[in-house]
């Protein structure tokens, strides 16, 4: 199959076979549907995206909007126990607490993992100084291997973020881990 498309700035553009395979292992790798390609090509997007793609424009993450009513990610073989949906929530750090907590009713403004999931889509926007810590999201509770009650966590090593998760009850009692003072919560002010 080619694909020629008419432009702009050029007479038109042929896609061949590899570049149409090429294309649609990264639109299928990201996670993109038919809809959402139709939406993409419909507007001025791609000329958008293209622009910095090549350098002449950046992604400014400062009107960042996470919707933390859909479902997060949810890794094979797990359950969601609890899920805190907070609406639509614009991503700015000035809005967010990183730090330990021994209080319950901090784990009612926890981020859920649908923010954990944004911020590894995006790493550059989480800021420099959270690197040195494991960051635990709260506002999902999962079921995971042996029936044991979970939260996921995002933390920085070598030089990317990445995600795993801790138990939330520890091993040896019925104390929860999350309010002992040692965990780093993200939390919505």
């Amino acid at each position: 199959m080619i694909l020629i498309f008419k432009g702009t700035n050029m007479d038109k553009l042929i896609l061949g076979p590899e570049l149409v395979l090429s294309l649609q292992s990264a639109f299928t790798k990201a996670g993109w549907n038919e809809q959402d390609i139709a939406g993409f090509c419909s507007g001025d997007l791609p000329i958008k995206l293209l622009d910095v793609y090549r350098g002449s424009a950046s992604i400014v993450f400062g009107n960042m909007i996470v919707s933390s009513n859909t479902q997060p990610y949810l890794p094979p073989g797990w359950q969601i126990k609890t899920h805190i949906h907070t609406g639509e929530v614009k991503v700015d750090f000035n809005n967010f607490e990183f730090r330990p907590t021994t209080d319950p009713a901090d784990l009612d403004r926890g981020m859920n993992a649908c923010f954990l999931d944004i911020f590894l889509k995006y790493p550059d926007s989480i800021p420099e100084r959270l690197r040195k810590f494991v960051i635990h999201f709260p506002g999902t509770r999962y079921i995971g291997r042996w029936n044991r009650e979970r939260v996921r966590t995002l933390y920085f090593s070598g030089n990317h973020w990445k995600s795993s998760s801790e138990e939330v009850f520890g091993p040896f009692g019925p104390e929860n881990r999350l309010l002992d003072g040692s965990c780093i919560i993200a939390l919505l002010r």
